[in-house]
């Protein structure tokens, strides 16, 4: 059903009404000069109604346009909006963002479908916790690789799943996993912006991220390296605010670049978490170069920093922490 935003009821009803009066003054043989008078009255009725509204079609809500109505303009919540705890941006997150998990999800086999066995790991870690909650940013199509997967299937958890590249995202929604799925980019920054990302199936990332280094090696071997989407990011503080969490039983970022300037914008303080893994290699075809090397230090530091979490595994990709 179409909708009508409520400021054309008035237009559209002195519009018909325009039109049976014009019937009538017809169909009872009035002059011409009668009939041109009450178009011109109706007219000037109209003019005014629109000089008083400035209206914004629904499909244009969100964007930066005047409504005196409200008497401001609507908000730009896609670039540069830092107010992450706004009730406004919160339901926006809600209404044209997260997909809501499924009401009959998929079950899946009782399995770890990561790589080099990390979701066992840190099941272990965890004591086999049911009914926990996680996010898996970098989720691919929900399965391959799978982070959390494992949780879901073995363990009734529940959670959400991140990816940004909207053909990835595809398979996300049809793998019917129990868990909330948004694609986006989780910003870096504490606000929201919208960048290039590169399209390179589980290689890809946001551009900005990525060293000329991986770039070449993407390249060489992506025959899809050229293809790039402008993709929107927001603050994944705002999206668990959006979903009531204030608590994350694991947390997987493997974003190819920026996971712990993502990692730095939640405020542990107010959202706690207890398992975290980040990826840090970056990877070029080669072994450990010196930007992964440098950039785990990085993200050694600042856990250690917080003084809220200790470092107990590192793989080929991955460094794992739990909260102490």
């Amino acid at each position: 059903m179409v909708m009508i935003d409520h400021r054309l009821w008035l237009p559209l009803g002195l519009s018909l009404l325009l039109g049976f009066l014009v019937l009538e003054q017809i169909s009872h043989r009035r002059s011409i000069t009668s009939i041109a008078n009450q178009i011109k009255e109706l007219k000037a009725v109209l003019e005014s109604y629109f000089q008083q509204e400035s209206f914004v079609p629904n499909s244009q809500q969100g964007s930066s346009v005047p409504n005196s109505q409200q008497g401001s303009s609507v908000p730009n919540y896609q670039r540069g909006w830092k107010d992450l705890a706004d009730p406004g941006f919160l339901e926006y997150i809600r209404k044209e963002w997260i997909h809501y998990p499924p009401t009959k999800p998929t079950k899946y086999e009782m399995k770890d479908y990561s790589q080099d066995n990390e979701s066992s790991i840190i099941a272990n870690e965890l004591g086999h916790r049911r009914n926990g909650f996680f996010i898996e940013c970098g989720a691919a199509d929900g399965i391959t690789g799978s982070t959390t997967l494992l949780f879901e299937s073995m363990y009734n958890w529940t959670g959400l799943l991140v990816e940004a590249n909207p053909n990835s995202f595809q398979q996300v929604t049809q793998a019917h996993r129990n868990a909330y799925s948004i694609s986006v980019c989780l910003n870096d920054k504490k606000q929201t912006d919208q960048l290039t990302f590169k399209l390179n199936k589980q290689s890809g990332g946001l551009k900005r991220h990525m060293s000329k280094q991986r770039m070449k090696f993407i390249d060489k071997w992506f025959s899809e390296s050229s293809d790039e989407a402008t993709v929107q990011c927001l603050p994944i503080y705002s999206i668990l605010l959006a979903l009531g969490i204030k608590h994350v039983d694991y947390f997987s970022l493997d974003v190819e670049g920026p996971e712990l300037d993502i990692a730095k914008t939640l405020p542990l303080d107010e959202i706690s978490v207890d398992f975290f893994s980040l990826e840090y290699r970056i990877y070029d075809g080669s072994g450990l170069d010196a930007g992964s090397a440098k950039k785990l230090k990085s993200i050694e530091d600042f856990f250690t920093q917080t003084g809220k979490y200790k470092r107990v595994h590192l793989n080929f990709w991955d460094v794992l922490f739990k909260r102490i």
